[in-house]
C-alpha cells in the first residue's frame, strides 16, 4: 500500500486538522493525483463543510454498519475533480454503533486504495492506538500549532506511534505567523517535538473566509501563503 493511504491526525483538537485534510487532498488532486478523502472524524466530522457540500444519503456511519458498500458511499465532486466519503453531523439512529466499528475502516480502506493515487483520512483527535495499531502501512501527518501544550501532544503521539512501529510521518505546524516565528524557529519545534519531518502552514486571515464559502484556500485563494505551503507540502508528499 506504500505511502498511498494518508492519515491526518493529533491528540490534541483544535489545531486545524480537518483545514489541513481538507487542503491537502486538495492539493494532490491539482496535482493530476487521482485523490479520494474520507472523513473519519465521527465526534465531530466537518469535512463536507469545508467542500460545501451539505446533502449525501449514505455516510462512513453506514459503511462501518455494514448497511452499504464503501465504494456506494464514495461521492464525487466535480467541481474539485476530487472523491469523497463523508460522516454524517446530525447522526441517525444506530449511528453510535459505529464509533465501536472505526477499527474495521483499514479493512475497508484496502478495497480502494488500488483505484486511488491517494487517500486522505480524516480522523479525530484521540489517543485510541487501537486504531493506529491497524494502519502500520500509512504514513501520518500530525497537525500542531506552535505552542508549547500542542508541541507536548504531537511529541506523545510521535513516540507513541514510533513504539509501534510507525516512522513515515510529518509534523505540520498550523498558523505559524510572525509572533510564532520569534518565539519559537522550525530547529526548535524539531527539537521539542521529534519530528525530523516539518513543514509550516503560515496563519491567514482568509482561512476562516474560505470555510463560510466552502471553498477551500488552495482553490480560492491559490496566491495566499496558506495556500503555496499546502501545494509544497502536497509535493513533498508526492516526491
Amino acid at each position: 500500500m506504500g505511502q498511498k493511504v494518508i492519515f491526518v491526525t493529533s491528540y490534541k483538537g483544535g489545531v486545524g486538522k480537518t483545514t489541513v485534510s481538507v487542503n491537502l487532498a486538495l492539493a494532490l488532486s491539482m496535482l493530476k493525483k487521482k485523490v479520494l478523502i474520507i472523513d473519519a472524524n465521527l465526534t465531530t466530522p466537518h469535512v463536507a463543510i469545508h467542500y460545501g457540500f451539505n446533502e449525501f444519503s449514505s455516510a462512513l456511519q453506514d459503511v462501518l454498519n455494514n448497511l452499504t458498500k464503501i465504494e456506494d458511499a464514495i461521492y464525487k465532486n466535480e467541481r474539485y475533480n476530487l472523491d469523497f466519503i463523508p460522516s454524517r453531523v446530525f447522526k441517525r439512529l444506530g449511528d453510535s454503533n459505529a464509533d465501536y466499528r472505526i477499527l474495521n475502516l483499514p479493512y475497508h480502506i484496502s478495497k480502494l486504495v488500488n483505484y486511488y493515487d491517494f487517500i486522505v483520512v480524516d480522523t479525530r483527535p484521540s489517543q485510541d492506538l487501537d486504531f493506529v495499531k491497524l494502519i502500520p502501512y500509512a504514513t501520518m501527518v500530525v497537525v500542531t500549532t506552535p505552542d508549547i501544550v500542542s508541541l507536548i501532544e504531537a511529541k506523545k503521539l510521535r513516540d507513541d506511534l514510533k513504539n509501534l512501529g510507525i516512522n513515515d510521518m510529518y509534523l505540520v505546524v498550523n498558523l505559524y505567523d510572525r509572533r510564532s516565528r520569534d518565539k519559537m524557529n522550525i530547529q526548535d519545534i524539531k527539537s521539542r517535538s521529534g519530528f525530523s519531518r516539518v513543514f509550516e502552514i503560515p496563519e491567514s486571515k482568509k482561512m476562516q473566509e474560505a470555510l463560510k464559502l466552502g471553498v477551500p484556500i488552495v482553490v480560492g485563494n491559490s496566491r495566499d501563503s496558506a495556500a503555496i505551503a499546502f501545494i509544497n507540502f502536497a509535493k513533498e508528499i508526492i516526491r
